[in-house]
C-alpha cells in the first residue's frame, strides 16, 4: 500500500484509515495525486489573480457588487 501511496505522491507520514487492505488500495487508487492537485490549485489561483489584475477598476467593482448581491439574496 505504501508504494501505491508514493506513486500517488502522498507524503510518507500520511495516515490512511481503512478496514481491509482492499479498501485501502481502492481509496488510494481513487485519489487524485497530491502534487497534481497542488499544482492545479496554484495554476487556478495564478490565473484568477492575473484575471482580476487585468480588469479595469470599474469592472472589478462591478463583479464584486454582483457577488455581494448574490450572497445577500442567498
Amino acid at each position: 500500500m505504501r508504494e501505491c501511496a508514493r506513486i500517488q505522491t502522498f507524503p510518507d507520514n500520511f495516515i490512511f484509515k481503512y478496514n481491509s487492505v482492499v479498501d485501502g488500495y481502492k481509496m488510494i487508487g481513487n485519489a487524485v495525486p497530491v502534487e497534481f492537485a497542488r499544482n492545479l490549485a496554484h495554476k487556478i489561483h495564478s490565473d484568477v489573480s492575473d484575471y482580476f489584475l487585468s480588469l479595469k477598476p470599474k469592472e472589478t467593482n462591478n463583479i464584486f457588487s454582483q457577488q455581494e448581491e448574490i450572497l445577500i439574496a442567498a
